[in-house]
């Protein structure tokens, strides 16, 4: 339409991080939001005095609503776009405030906060893909960083809202205000939505390849030196828009996601396992939940009212001083080196806690524990409470600085192009299916068990740290695709504009063929090869084999898929056979010996 301008896009990648880190902001606040006022008199007033179950099921509807909300917002990002995802998720976070907002019983305050949870499960979802598939390589772990350290800080900003809303409003506006507060910064992030630019990953698998083209060249020439930009220029004019998007993502030829079918068939179950199983033992440290429970640990060491406030906001500024670690280094860090010295610090953490709870620790009464919340049967003198504490705010800072970055970047590298999305879907559910049920049995194990409790998460421990040691490092790793290794024959494109492939066949060389063709991802892998009918490489090491390719007559260097034209492939190897061997030489059919195909495997 003639008169409307096109909105300006914004191709800085910290500008796009900080815009899309809004949603997290919000998410920290709303994630926290009842922790920060549920041992008030005012919330006790307004709710006519929560039972044990209310207070459990408060603390874990964000969760619930959340595992509802990371499948709706993954078929979203997926089907539709993630920007269009972000714009759902956005409306819906606005009708969950509303409804608490005007919540007067604990039932419509649930509903909100459920409501609210679905928003924070696509947040989760479609930021983090987006964030990997829009930023460059250098810079994708710090942007992730940012997300968390982002929720950090909603998670502080929360509070002090409280302490200051209640020291300077009376009760009824303080209420109003506490669970509506939430919508500014949303508003403010869903108005920038429009300034940032949609995946490029999105566009190409909906055939946009010239848009999706001109997004990666335009972030490029915008976070850049003039040399880098003039190469990223040529590329493109090289390779043509399709392959320059592909030559981005993956050594294949196809950027499209898999099904969820496909996603835990014998491709892909590998990743989808060892990501589940990371999942599991970073979430089953149950950090989080100790966290959550600050306020019973505070009690049982003897410290309420303002000292209470005063031991929280530090935890809280702690947590986001050191939030901000993983923004500097954490790209520059091997991923399996940090998940190690994480997890083995929480266990130090874990077992202390164990010991100074079954041998430090003096049991009450249970006629003296509250009735009405939960509460650790066990109290600490000063000495001891003091190492409680420092423990308690340590296990926050390697929680947040180390296990979570390190282990969400680590999920998202390990699945390839073709189940990223579809994989972060099923990480993301079950994080929070992790976080809900352990949000409602947490209280009751902690009150009824104790420290054995924390000799069961001990082993839990135990076994993550032996469980990251035989982790396969990702930093640096490339996104090959095991799935298109093609035959030269097949560099045509097909009628829904991908280019078809099919794996190669590793059984036989092609008897056909006439052309002796090699293509390889760098310089080492043999992804097809025909070999002449008089060639004899029986017996020969593979090491061997691999010289006699190199030293046959090949005049043209080896490509890469995404570096041949469209239509039709020209060979680009010299057509003339290798080098013949002697006239006494065995004639026949040649097979592709056991060995061979090992190396191959290896490779």
């Amino acid at each position: 339409m003639k008169g409307v301008k096109k909105i300006k896009k914004l191709y800085n990648y910290y500008a796009i991080g900080l815009i899309i880190s809004l949603f997290s902001f919000v998410s920290g606040m709303e994630l926290y939001s009842y922790l920060s006022v549920r041992q008030t008199s005012l919330f006790a007033t307004l709710y006519r005095e929560p039972t044990k179950f209310d207070i459990n099921l408060l603390k874990s509807t964000n969760y619930l609503g959340a595992i509802a909300g990371s499948v709706i917002g993954g078929e979203i990002s997926e089907h539709f776009g993630f920007i269009r995802s972000m714009e759902s998720l956005s409306v819906i976070w606005i009708i969950g405030i509303i409804f608490a907002f005007i919540s007067d019983t604990i039932t419509m305050l649930i509903i909100g906060k459920i409501i609210n949870g679905i928003a924070i499960g696509m947040a989760f979802v479609t930021i983090p893909i987006y964030q990997y598939e829009i930023i460059p390589v250098q810079n994708r772990g710090r942007i992730l960083s940012i997300f968390i350290f982002s929720c950090a800080l909603g998670n502080l900003f929360i509070y002090v809202i409280r302490l200051i809303s209640e020291r300077f409003l009376n009760e009824s506006k303080y209420s109003r205000l506490f669970w509506a507060i939430e919508v500014i910064p949303l508003v403010f992030a869903a108005t920038f939505i429009a300034f940032i630019p949609e995946s490029p990953k999105w566009l190409a698998a909906n055939c946009e390849w010239t848009s999706a083209a001109d997004v990666l060249e335009s972030i490029e020439v915008k976070n850049s030196s003039i040399l880098k930009r003039r190469k990223t220029k040529e590329d493109r004019i090289r390779l043509g828009d399709k392959h320059y998007v592909i030559k981005k993502y993956s050594t294949g030829v196809c950027i499209k996601s898999c099904s969820i079918n496909g996603l835990f068939g014998k491709k892909y179950i590998k990743e989808v396992c060892r990501g589940i199983l990371l999942l599991f033992f970073v979430d089953f440290t149950s950090t989080s939940k100790i966290l959550e429970s600050l306020d019973y640990i505070c009690q049982s060491c003897q410290i309420m009212g303002e000292s209470l406030k005063t031991v929280t906001i530090f935890s809280l500024l702690m947590r986001v001083l050191f939030a901000t670690a993983p923004i500097l280094i954490i790209d520059m860090m091997r991923r399996k080196d940090v998940l190690v010295f994480g997890m083995f610090l929480t266990t130090i953490v874990i077992i202390s806690y164990m010991i100074l709870f079954l041998g430090f620790s003096i049991p009450i009464p249970k006629s003296e524990q509250p009735s009405l919340d939960w509460a650790m049967r066990v109290v600490f003198y000063p000495e001891k409470a003091s190492v409680v504490l420092a423990l308690t705010v340590f296990l926050d800072v390697v929680y947040y600085s180390m296990l979570v970055p390190t282990c969400w970047l680590y999920i998202i590298e390990t699945f390839s192009t073709s189940s990223r999305i579809k994989g972060w879907v099923v990480i993301m559910s079950l994080h929070w299916l992790f976080e809900a049920c352990t949000s409602l049995s947490f209280s009751f194990l902690m009150e009824e068990l104790n420290g054995w409790l924390f000799l069961i998460i001990s082993f839990i421990c135990l076994g993550g740290l032996f469980f990251t040691t035989q982790l396969e490092e990702t930093k640096g790793k490339f996104e090959f695709d095991p799935e298109f290794i093609m035959k030269e024959s097949q560099y045509e494109l097909s009628d829904d504009k991908t280019l078809s492939a099919q794996p190669a066949n590793l059984k036989c060389f092609d008897e056909s063929s006439s052309s002796n063709y090699v293509s390889s991802r760098g310089s080492k892998n043999i992804r097809n090869l025909t070999v002449p009918q008089d060639s004899n490489i029986k017996g020969k090491p593979f090491n061997s084999f691999k010289k006699s390719v190199k030293e046959s007559n090949i005049s043209k260097p080896i490509m890469n898929p995404w570096e041949t034209p469209y239509g039709s492939m020209e060979s680009f190897l010299n057509n003339e056979k290798l080098n013949q061997q002697p006239a006494n030489a065995s004639n026949g059919n040649v097979t592709v010996t056991k060995k061979l195909a090992d190396a191959y495997n290896r490779l």
